[in-house]
């Protein structure tokens, strides 16, 4: 049987034990929901991040594209004026009309500064 002056303590007992698990479910749950915000957040950031690499690749690529045209260009004008450019990778060959060739190094330490449009300079 069951002693009446021990079901308080029971009771007591009891709602403590409910209390505390119901404590333990609200934190776990709390904790899910701002994992769950970080990496919302953290996704967020890196769809950013991912959208500012791709405009920087487009950027790129469209310098990449000039850059070619004015090599081109270079190229034509060369020819044009008797000249032969040979760009075979880390090497150029500049070539003449008689066959004379002269032959250097790709430049790649110095840095590199725009050319001025209207600037008469040689620019190397």
């Amino acid at each position: 049987m069951i002693d009446l002056a021990s079901v308080p303590a029971l009771l007591l007992s009891l709602i403590t034990l409910a209390l505390t698990i119901g404590a333990i479910f609200v934190v776990k749950r709390g904790s899910l929901r701002q994992a769950a915000e970080i990496e919302a957040r953290v996704i967020s950031g890196l769809n950013i991040e991912i959208a500012s690499l791709r405009r920087k690749i487009e950027d790129l690529e469209t310098d990449r594209a000039q850059q070619d045209n004015v090599i081109r260009t270079i190229r034509l004008l060369l020819k044009d004026t008797g000249y032969k450019i040979i760009i075979s990778g880390k090497t150029v060959t500049l070539q003449d009309r008689s066959g004379s060739k002269k032959t250097t190094s790709v430049q790649g330490s110095a840095p590199v500064t725009p050319i001025v449009p209207g600037d008469d300079d040689d620019a190397v």
